[in-house]
């Protein structure tokens, strides 16, 4: 009988473990992003010269590659070119 109480008791009880919030965790929120406009220079049917042959490594501001790749340990190369792409994306 006591068997049966803990099997019962083993199936009712909720095994999934609740991942908490990240600020629950002491991180700060994530700051609010703007959204940038639909084309970028290098997409603009107006550019012309440069503007239109920019390489997708520089379509993506330096400061944020150097950072996102100190903190994720990827290295800056790949990273502009994948950020670069998603920019062409949109």
């Amino acid at each position: 009988m006591s068997a049966v109480v803990v099997l019962v008791q083993f199936c009712a009880a909720d095994h999934q473990p609740q991942t908490p919030h990240p600020t629950e965790l002491g991180y700060p929120p994530a700051p609010t992003q703007e959204v940038p406009d639909r084309k970028t220079p290098a997409l603009n049917e107006e550019a012309s010269g440069d503007a239109a042959e920019t390489p997708i490594t520089e379509m993506v501001d330096p400061q944020w590659v150097a950072e996102t790749a100190e903190a994720t340990r990827i290295p800056e190369r790949p990273l502009a070119a994948y950020a670069g792409a998603a920019a062409l994306r949109r």
